[in-house]
């Protein structure tokens, strides 16, 4: 298969891009083709895709030519250019994003939902959540960040949470713990959309777990998140003539030296600013533990599995994934975080038990070996990628088969013949749905069933008109309404019958048979699946089911904001529907069904009842709404006003709710 990787580094910057690029060497030793899309750097891998780079912008510092670029963090369009360009030049399988924040931004992924990308996400940190991209444990944390830094993140997380971009984009979300799969789904993400895949270490064979010497290690990026100030306090309480190695550079790294010497600890305490990966194992092999006293939550914790493999026990403080990698005396300890004397109690425990040390190190190692290996990791996400490109590709199929099924039932006359090919494009599509989205179609159940109650009494005989799994007629009954079902496909009454436990309640067959009068028929999202040649014919039968008093509610999707059946997903916005919604409506052409099948009345709402709902407002159709409401849809027929529609799906399908919702009230 064919992946491209995007992150907005691909040279060795830190943890993502330590995962980033060990996964790009792992796929490609294992036959697959991976491209990239990143910023340009002279530090950059090698990489096929590289010829679409971004230009880099550095936001480290504060660079006043940045002031200019400060719009691209938000909302980038030459990134949404270049990607346009790579995947119109090249057949990609899947996209596995990483992070994008600032110097890409999220603006790449409706484009590449747009093509019917299969897109994958690893969260390396928290952003998703939180503006400032980690949970820090203690109170009253300051930022080291300007003010205008904090207010542009703040501004940037807020705009993005808003309009769910990576929500409505991504098929599924990746995390390395099961910290961060409950801080996404506290956060709203849908737990079903995210699965925990652990990161891995690559081994070098020819390290080996040689005779200890008495040291132990921290290693990592010196900064204020990594509690070493912390360690080295703890440190110097205790009496051993072990000694400590810190290895890594930051901009604590000053602070930490200096507060060593104040301690009168540099004679204990060696400080190595940086050395080559196999260098750092060999000295993290040969220590007596590792130490880990981190005052954030961590995602993973890349380190402790990385002491695990070279055989050393992990002393880390209570924080995120390292609840989950370090299993209290077995692998490790844990203390609270910024906590010395739990700290300094670990430290000594370590210190003075060699048996302790050694088992620990052995089961940690084990641990390892089992869960953590680039083996294991490739095999999984193999799978993941696989099932997200099955998924995609029955998407396709689902669309193929919808315009062939349209096609046909538009080609047969009206009758049973038709009939017989509208109920099975509904059993096979439905069960295809089912193979490869969860729950299957999701419909608006619960807000059809607050606009029903409104408009109905308990006493009133309700008839929900193409009731598919019969939801909403359950939700009716179960709150003491009078509510029947009728659909087409008598596989799907057949499914409501039983999953409802109400059947007497629901039938099908011929609208001219049923006897009974109804006081409300609900047709939600129904109408548009109706072929044109028969839609007056459908409408006088139900018209003739209606009590004399009786009303047809209708809700229907806006054809401004279209298509909305399948067709969605492949077309531009305000195309022509090409699946089962075989006409999709403005308002004027709805009302206009309703009067030439002879309803005497026609109602419209002020605002979409749906919204209105978030208020708590019980909303009443009103004869004056609905005029108010085409007359702002003429203004539509001017190109000036069509050609706004165009410029986002999502701000047009709010647009169109809120300034004339096609759900109608038709009297008999």
């Amino acid at each position: 298969m064919k992946i491209l990787q995007i992150n907005k580094f691909f040279y060795p910057k830190g943890g993502t891009e330590t995962y980033l690029l060990s996964l790009i060497s792992l796929l490609k030793k294992n036959g697959q083709e991976v491209m990239g899309f990143s910023q340009r750097n002279k530090n950059n891998i090698n990489i096929k895709g590289r010829e679409f780079f971004m230009n880099e912008i550095k936001l480290e510092k504060f660079y006043f030519k940045n002031i200019f670029k400060i719009g691209r963090i938000f909302w980038s369009f030459s990134a949404k250019r270049n990607i346009k360009k790579l995947i119109n030049q090249e057949k990609i399988d899947l996209v596995h994003i990483h992070n994008i924040y600032h110097q890409i931004s999220p603006s790449i992924l409706p484009v590449l939902h747009a093509a019917g990308l299969p897109i994958v996400m690893t969260v390396h940190d928290f952003k998703l959540v939180n503006p400032n991209y980690t949970l820090w444990v203690t109170k009253n944390h300051k930022s080291s960040k300007s003010f205008l830094a904090q207010a542009l993140m703040l501004l940037e997380y807020s705009f993005h949470k808003s309009i769910k971009i990576y929500q409505r984009n991504i098929d599924l979300f990746i995390a390395p713990s099961d910290f961060v799969k409950n801080q996404l789904v506290k956060a709203g993400f849908k737990a079903n959309k995210i699965i925990v895949l652990p990161h891995f270490v690559e081994v070098d064979e020819e390290i080996k777990t040689n005779e200890e010497k008495n040291y132990f290690v921290c290693f990592g990026r010196l900064d204020e998140s990594k509690g070493v100030d912390g360690l080295i306090k703890a440190f110097s309480q205790i009496s051993t003539d072990a000694k400590l190695k810190i290895i890594g550079s930051g901009p604590k790294e000053k602070e930490l030296k200096q507060l060593a010497h104040d301690l009168k600890m540099e004679n204990k305490i060696e400080f190595i600013p940086y050395c080559h990966k196999q260098e750092l194992a060999s000295i993290i092999a040969q220590s007596l533990f590792a130490v880990f006293p981190s005052l954030v939550c961590e995602t993973f914790g890349l380190g402790v599995v990385e002491s695990y493999f070279l055989g050393k026990p992990v002393i880390a403080s209570r924080v995120g994934a390292y609840e989950e990698n370090v299993i209290e005396n077995k692998t490790g300890l844990l203390f609270e975080p910024s906590d010395i004397s739990q700290l300094k109690e670990a430290l000594e425990k370590l210190i003075l038990n060699p048996d302790l040390r050694k088992s620990m190190g052995q089961f940690a190692q084990k641990m390892a070996e089992e869960k953590f290996t680039a083996k294991c990791h490739l095999r999984q996400i193999i799978k993941i990628y696989n099932a997200l490109i099955e998924k995609s590709g029955a998407e396709k199929k689902h669309y193929e088969l919808e315009k062939e099924y349209a096609l046909k039932i538009l080609a047969t006359p009206p009758g049973p013949a038709r009939n017989k090919i509208i109920a099975q494009a509904y059993d096979e599509i439905n069960s295809l749905v089912n193979d490869y989205r969860a729950g299957g179609i999701r419909g608006h159940n619960n807000s059809t069933f607050k606009i029903t109650k409104n408009l109905v009494s308990k006493n009133d005989a309700i008839l929900d008109y193409g009731c598919g799994g019969g939801e909403l007629v359950s939700l009716l009954n179960s709150s003491g309404y009078n509510a029947y079902g009728y659909d087409v496909s008598e596989a799907m009454i057949n499914q409501a019958k039983a999953k409802q436990k109400l059947a007497a309640r629901f039938m099908s067959g011929d609208l001219n048979q049923i006897q009974d009068k109804y006081d409300l028929i609900v047709m939600d999202n129904v109408i548009e699946h109706i072929a044109p040649d028969e839609m007056k014919a459908t409408l006088l039968k139900l018209k003739n089911i209606l009590t004399d008093k009786g009303r047809l509610l209708v809700i229907t999707p806006h054809r401004f904001s279209g298509p909305h059946d399948i067709s969605g997903h492949f077309l531009k916005l305000g195309s022509r529907a090409q699946g089962l919604h075989l006409k999709e409506f403005n308002l004027r052409e709805l009302v206009r069904q309703m009067k030439e099948s002879g309803y005497s009345k026609v109602s419209g709402y002020l605002f979409n009842p749906r919204i209105m709902e978030k208020f708590k407002i019980a909303a009443q159709p009103r004869m004056l709404w609905l005029k108010r409401s085409l007359l702002l849809e003429k203004m539509f027929d001017f190109k000036i006003f069509k050609s706004v529609l165009k410029l986002n799906r999502k701000l047009t399908k709010a647009l169109i709710a809120v300034m004339f919702p096609t759900i109608i009230i038709a009297q008999k």
